[in-house]
């Protein structure tokens, strides 16, 4: 098994709840998924989820309207394979939740140049246990594990991320849906002066934070654009305890699988 996780990194993950990891990608790969990801945006592939919410309202053109892209991942196997399925990504993986491995959500967040949105204070885990009939799936969300992994430079001027170190530890806190939101949020008089750590990252670092951890970015005024590309995933047993059985495989056995889009297109009749 290959080892991408050190002792220091795991104890800040447990004390902080995120780490750094620095160089997950060579930059020839950064290259090629950023490649990749502008023709998505470009092309405005089928199959894939364009998000273009604003909390302006505002409705924008040309490569800055969206602000989220979803499924591509599963859909493009260059992606698939460069990112989701790299070695040291499926090491991460197996590190925090053992050799069976399914993947949630695969989403790129494209924060353009001088439009690029806010992204509330929010916890993951408060996203996706907002509606009655989830809260019950707390425990098996708890441990979900985000990997984000900046595809351009990410730092103050552009909008990284920002974290609550420790945060974490906490419970998940009942997040509220403001007028101007994008989406459900941590309640703004919680998050009105706190101490954050500021993320900079280069082009092929990646942050690995857990699912109770409180996080926002800032809106990007800057000329640089700050693709970022993430993950979620969940053990085996806690995607099937939630009822999600049609989520792609990432890692069987402990090795990471073939790209969804590639294994329909060899199972097709004909």
């Amino acid at each position: 098994m290959m080892t991408a996780v050190t002792r220091a990194q795991r104890e800040q993950y447990e004390e902080d709840g995120y780490y750094i990891e620095r160089g997950l990608l060579e930059p020839d790969q950064v290259a090629l998924l950023a490649r990749e990801i502008k023709a998505t945006i470009a092309s405005g592939t089928d199959g894939i989820n364009f998000d273009n919410t604003r909390m302006d309202g505002k409705t924008l053109k040309g490569s800055g309207m969206y602000r989220k892209l979803a499924l591509l991942g599963r859909r493009n196997p260059l992606v698939w394979d460069t990112y989701y399925a790299h070695p040291r990504v499926i090491a991460i993986n197996r590190e925090f939740l053992g050799d069976e491995v399914m993947l949630w959500f695969d989403s790129i967040f494209t924060k353009p140049a001088r439009v690029g949105e806010a992204t509330p204070w929010h916890q993951d885990i408060g996203l996706w246990t907002q509606t009655p009939p989830q809260k019950k799936n707390k425990p098996h969300y708890r441990d979900a594990l985000t990997i984000w992994m900046a595809v351009d430079r990410a730092d103050r001027s552009n909008g990284c991320l920002q974290v609550v170190s420790g945060s974490h530890k906490g419970p998940v806190v009942e997040h509220v849906r403001y007028p101007d939101s994008i989406h459900v949020e941590l309640p703004r008089d919680r998050v009105a002066d706190i101490q954050v750590d500021h993320i900079e990252l280069e082009a092929g670092d990646a942050i690995v934070w857990h699912a109770h951890l409180w996080h926002y970015s800032p809106v990007n005024l800057s000329d640089r654009n700050r693709l970022g590309i993430a993950q979620v995933t969940l053990s085996a047993g806690d995607a099937a305890a939630t009822g999600k059985h049609n989520l792609p495989t990432l890692v069987r056995a402990g090795v990471g699988q073939p790209a969804p889009a590639r294994e329909a297109e060899r199972s097709a009749p004909g």
